[in-house]
């Protein structure tokens, strides 16, 4: 049996002999006075990085996890309020629709009482039978905003007029009486049963909607006022 001393550690559980050796040598770790641990420390620093990758990871899909799992949580909740916010704003809309189309049927009826009442005592007081015409501030207020843009400009060469077409006549009744408007004289424009008209001034006798709005049998289905005329009037009832 022999000592073998030639041999090399190389970690913990591995030593490499450097000659030959029999069965029963025995390797004599008493003269090593230092041992090579450059390989071990290596594969500890690469067990440890292994082991703070995995952890990493696995904190990481922890975090992951949670952040879907809390997102989906206030993405369902916002989507509640949302619906139901939605859901309110939309009756209240509705019941707005319904309570402003209630007061414009309210408005009209009573629009139709005073001109019953109006062409009554017209009738009774002064043995005239005219047609009345009424109209609402807010009418006639939705019908300037929605002017063309040649309308009621400072032009003072342009005539500019809104024509009130009193019911139950309508427009086309009115056009297709009168016809169309004289090209570069005159021009027109309806909307909501009114309509704008405006002229050259200096050739007001050429146009066509001048002479036929005052003698055909239209003319007592209609009422003309001037644009500065209307502005006025609105401007008071405003007030």
């Amino acid at each position: 049996m022999e000592k073998i001393t030639n041999f090399k550690i190389i970690d913990k559980k591995t030593i490499e002999l450097l000659s030959d050796a029999k069965k029963g040598d025995q390797i004599d770790l008493s003269i090593k006075q230092s041992i090579d641990f450059s390989n071990l420390d290596e594969q500890i620093r690469n067990e440890q990085s292994f082991l703070l990758k995995k952890e990493l990871e696995q904190q990481e899909n922890k975090l992951k996890n949670q952040f879907e799992s809390e997102k989906r949580n206030l993405t369902e909740k916002l989507n509640a309020q949302l619906e139901n916010k939605y859901i309110s704003d939309k009756n209240k809309l509705q019941f707005e629709i319904e309570k402003l189309k209630n007061d414009i049927e309210r408005l009209k009826q009573e629009n139709q009482q005073a001109c019953s009442q109006v062409k009554k005592d017209c009738e009774n007081k002064f043995n005239l039978e005219i047609p009345i015409f009424v109209m609402t501030s807010i009418e006639l207020e939705d019908i300037l905003n929605n002017n063309p843009k040649w309308w009621g400009s400072n032009n003072k060469e342009i005539y500019d007029n809104i024509i009130f077409i009193i019911p139950p006549t309508k427009y086309e009744e009115v056009y297709n009486t009168i016809g169309e408007p004289k090209e570069d004289i005159e021009k027109i424009k309806e909307y909501n049963n009114s309509i704008f008209w405006s002229y050259d001034l200096k050739n007001y006798r050429k146009s066509n909607w001048w002479s036929k709005t005052a003698s055909t049998n239209i003319s007592d289905k209609i009422t003309i006022r001037t644009a500065n005329t209307m502005k006025k009037v609105l401007e008071i009832c405003k007030r």
